[in-house]
């Protein structure tokens, strides 16, 4: 915030203090806050139908939290939980030290905790280890084929608790999190998942086809926003003389142009919220799909999407066309053009994404469109052949 007041120091510390306590009472005060630790954990273990999801919205890692706080854990077993698992709870050193002590071992760790007050502190356990893998893998957004890797990641049982620990810095998807390390989700009475939307469900937070899942903390209510949309060109549209053009001519006059306001959004009740981080984005998506429109252009300061980052790898190129899974692999692995919630509309209605440079207009960038064959797919198909060439040198088709 940006006070001027003519030299006047103390006049302009009084307005933006004013101002921004302002601001913050309006957002408090339409903010759904939701029940603390302590009465989340009393409502699931006195629940009688199971399984309870606890979203654990406040550490989510894919709304930029750390992934490793311990509120909710050191809550259940003070309680003496039993039945219950907890994902993911990003801790590297400890994952580590699970590998090496090998599936069975007994130990003592230090677990979560290690970012900083905000996440609480660590949790020093006895537990035993109950799974390691290199290749765990989840639904990105709880759909399709489990493909998002979770890099190295261990499970361990502390008292009644079971706790899923991973390398990779993300939220919960799907249920394959608690699956391919050998826990039954549904066999539950509590799941704790570091994600953030529950989409009303038992069942749902994070968990892929048992509910809604998340898309970056926000998911479209598809129904009500094209029903909005639907009176604002019915109404305003038409006042704005929209419904006299004749759209099949293909001249620039035809269609109108619309400017919309990104990133801002209201909830069911009409409160105002954001769509999070890549929000801008996202509002580009969401009304291609919800308008079904033939294609979205998103302009940005590269010439698409890079083989690599261009500043750390000075042979990096634009890539002319790739699939949505291969850009949300990109983006996996660092590239910061496109977040993968903005896909996801995109993705939905098979709309292909182009990704094209403000300051080069004329170079073509990058499209993202259709979806690549899963490993099943492929060997389905009998496609994969080996061929023999020259020495040194083994093409795969």
């Amino acid at each position: 915030m940006v006070v001027t007041t003519d030299g006047d120091s103390d006049l302009a510390e009084r307005v933006a203090r004013r101002v921004g306590d302002d601001f913050m009472s309006t957002v408090l005060s339409r903010s759904w806050m939701g029940p603390g630790v302590e009465e989340s954990v009393d409502q699931a273990l006195a629940a009688t139908a199971w399984p309870v999801v606890l979203a654990d919205r406040a550490d989510n890692a894919g709304g930029g939290a750390a992934g490793d706080s311990t509120f909710v854990l050191a809550e259940l077993l003070r309680r003496g939980a039993t039945d219950t698992a907890v994902a993911l709870l990003w801790d590297p050193g400890t994952v580590d030290l699970c590998h090496a002590a090998g599936v069975g071992a007994r130990l003592p760790l230090r677990i979560g905790g290690k970012c900083g007050p905000m996440s609480g502190d660590p949790l020093d356990v006895h537990a035993e280890v109950l799974a390691v893998r290199t290749d765990a893998t989840q639904a990105l957004f709880g759909k399709g084929d489990p493909t998002f890797r979770l890099g190295r990641t261990a499970a361990i049982r502390v008292d009644g608790v079971e706790v899923v620990l991973a390398s990779v810095r993300t939220q919960v998807f799907s249920h394959h999190v608690f699956a391919q390390h050998g826990i039954d989700h549904l066999a539950r009475k509590v799941l704790v998942v570091k994600s953030s939307e529950t989409s009303g469900s038992t069942t749902s937070a994070g968990l892929g086809e048992k509910g809604g899942a998340s898309t970056g903390g926000v998911t479209p209510l598809w129904d009500e926003t094209i029903a909005k949309m639907e009176e604002w060109w019915n109404k305003r549209g038409k006042a704005n003389g929209f419904w006299d053009l004749d759209y099949r001519d293909g001249s620039p006059n035809s269609s109108p142009i619309v400017v919309v306001t990104g990133f801002v959004a209201t909830t069911e009740n009409g409160v105002p919220t954001t769509l999070k981080r890549s929000g801008s984005d996202y509002s580009a998506t969401i009304f291609a799909k919800a308008t079904g429109a033939s294609r979205v252009t998103m302009w940005k300061n590269t010439d698409g999407v890079y083989t690599a980052d261009p500043r750390r790898v000075p042979e990096a190129f634009p890539i002319e066309s790739i699939k949505y899974d291969e850009a949300i692999e990109l983006a996996y692995f660092g590239a910061q053009v496109l977040h993968p919630s903005a896909m996801v509309p995109c993705i939905d209605a098979n709309i292909p994404v182009y990704v094209r440079n403000i300051f080069n207009p004329s170079f073509k960038g990058t499209v993202i469109q259709g979806r690549c064959q899963s490993l099943k797919q492929v060997g389905e198909t009998g496609k994969v052949r080996n061929w023999r060439s020259r020495r040194g040198i083994v093409p795969i088709k």
